[in-house]
């Protein structure tokens, strides 16, 4: 059974949180950025494999990049020449985990 929202919380606490949530499901609502974070809930990839998701330029990944970067919600890791990204948090897993089973199980593979 799905978890309650704690209502009964110090409002202060539960407008701090709304914003936190708020901030994520804005980053979420670009499509892009939205198809960069659903690549990565599979594992970890390079701006190669991104470009490929995405059918766009090195310039427009890496700005996407930059911008979930910059919302702490990718992390990036050097490996000699090439940077890998991961998710950053394990709770916008678990929402991409249930769009993906919202949206997306019907999709042909």
């Amino acid at each position: 059974m799905p978890q309650q929202p704690r209502m009964d919380a110090d409002p202060a606490q539960l407008a701090v949180k709304a914003r936190e949530v708020a901030d994520v499901l804005k980053a979420l609502a670009h499509p892009q950025r939205l198809l960069v974070l659903c690549r990565l809930s599979a594992g970890e990839a390079n701006v190669s494999a991104l470009q490929e998701v995405l059918g766009a330029e090195q310039a427009v990944v890496s700005h996407l990049l930059a911008k979930l970067r910059r919302e702490a919600l990718v992390v990036a890791e050097r490996r000699g020449q090439q940077v890998f990204y991961a998710l950053a948090d394990a709770r916008v897993a678990k929402v991409l985990e249930v769009l993906t089973a919202t949206y997306c199980e019907e999709m042909p593979r």
